[in-house]
């Protein structure tokens, strides 16, 4: 975390514990404070006593569904995390990311069927949300069909230029635009920062491990708020088994 980011980390854990002890039932403060001690302090246990008494408070409160529901995923408690995410969505049916976050934690789960269903409902509010078209060409990819990801890809990226989506292999051209995806970012890297963790998964992606553990490594030292997701997200199944890999889960605190 660099100088400015903890400034911005410190205030922001100020105001909210003074918010709940100005006002104990500040569900929005409890909110945050459950986001902090997830995201930022690792501190599991705390963050659920956070979020659950947000809950508690207001069972109406979108937000807090939705950020519980990416702990619960974080904890590999899938199943509740889902019911939370479309407990999000139906508070608020119109908002592209609740609908397409529903689909991120289907991919989590390693549901992929349902993850496609949702995100081509979620395109048909928002078609060109990026979020949800990130999301649809990896649920394509993880569940093997590598045409629908390669057409997928070619609208979050905008390429055209000389790609067919009937080319005899599909995949290897996903290969092609994810190395050229990861050379425009190191190039924007250096005039713009970007998050580590994401990096991470867009070098493992383009099949650059080195580059991958490279960056989980920044991630790791920046406290990236996205690494907490490394534990349970596919993008990084086949790394596992590697014994760099594990090492970086436990280091977040999570028992292998």
């Amino acid at each position: 975390m660099n100088r400015s980011q903890f400034e911005a980390y410190a205030k922001a854990t100020d105001a909210a514990v003074r918010a709940v002890e100005l006002d104990p039932a500040n569900a929005d403060a409890l909110v945050s404070l459950g986001t902090i001690k997830f995201r930022y302090e690792w501190k599991w246990d705390e963050a659920e006593q956070y979020f659950r008494r947000a809950l508690e408070i207001n069972p109406n409160f979108g937000m807090a569904h939705h950020d519980y529901a990416w702990f619960l995923v974080a904890m590999q408690r899938f199943d509740e995390g889902i019911e939370h995410m479309k407990q999000a969505q139906r508070l608020d049916p119109l908002s592209p990311l609740a609908n397409s976050d529903v689909g991120w934690v289907y991919l989590m789960a390693r549901r992929y069927d349902e993850a496609i269903e949702q995100i081509n409902r979620t395109l048909e509010l928002e078609p060109a949300f990026g979020s949800a078209l990130a999301c649809l060409e990896r649920a394509y990819t993880l569940s093997g069909r590598p045409r629908e990801a390669l057409e997928t890809l070619l609208k979050e990226t905008g390429e055209t230029g000389g790609i067919s989506t009937r080319d005899a292999d599909p995949a290897q051209t996903m290969k092609s635009l994810y190395r050229k995806r990861l050379e425009r970012r190191l190039e924007s890297m250096k005039k713009v920062r970007s998050s580590s963790y994401s990096m991470a998964t867009t070098c493992a992606a383009a099949g650059d491990r080195e580059q991958t553990f490279a960056w989980l490594e920044r991630a790791f030292e920046e406290r990236d708020p996205m690494l907490v997701q490394a534990r349970t997200d596919p993008a990084f199944d086949a790394l596992r088994s590697d014994a760099r890999f594990v090492t970086v889960i436990e280091r977040i605190g999570f028992v292998k």
